[in-house]
């Protein structure tokens, strides 16, 4: 969407996607028009054996919410602090209502990234510059194991029922290093 000259309509380009999607998983024949996409007795087999795939929309935007309430299974924000999170969550309950969906079962997610050090231990130069994956500053969990764990379970506390989490490395040996901390020091201290 980014991409293209539609950029500006991606939000109703994304929504008519979705319409589109979520009807070829559970009708066995689809006819559609939009504005972006059409089918005609559109067929997509085999069926997922369950009742369809979930979902989840992410975005960081109100339109975000709006859009998963209508159309997803879960809502996936990136790199937010506690409060703006409960704000979303307040924000998504409200949207649910309004499409008559139970916010009870609609679950909330964060994408962020970790950066998991030893005590004392600093970046030895700014990863984003070397063109890594990551989060803007402020918005990585950074520290040490019980440093990280604090964060996320504070992350949790405000709404949070899953984490997409990418870690910070300067290589794969070092990347593997991380990850086998992380599930060794701070997986073990999250309340679930």
């Amino acid at each position: 969407a980014s991409g293209s000259d539609r950029f500006h309509q991606r939000g109703r380009a994304a929504n008519e996607a979705l319409q589109l999607i979520r009807a070829l998983w559970e009708q066995d024949e689809v006819t559609f028009k939009g504005e972006f996409f059409a089918a005609h007795e559109a067929r997509h087999f085999p069926k997922h054996p369950g009742q369809t795939l979930p979902i989840w929309v992410g975005g960081n935007a109100a339109a975000s919410i709006q859009r998963a309430a209508a159309y997803g299974d879960g809502y996936l924000p990136a790199a937010k602090h506690p409060d703006e999170l409960r704000q979303d969550r307040e924000q998504l309950d409200r949207e649910l209502e309004r499409v008559r969906r139970d916010p009870a079962t609609f679950p909330m997610a964060l994408s962020l990234t970790v950066d998991l050090r030893e005590p004392g231990e600093g970046l030895a130069e700014d990863l984003e510059e070397r063109g890594m994956h990551g989060h803007a500053g402020s918005r990585v969990v950074t520290g040490t194991a019980p440093e990280v764990a604090e964060k996320l379970n504070a992350l949790a506390a405000a709404g949070v029922e899953h984490f997409a989490l990418s870690f910070r490395a300067h290589s794969l040996s070092h990347l593997k290093e991380r990850l086998e901390k992380f599930a060794r020091e701070v997986r073990p201290a999250l309340e679930t």
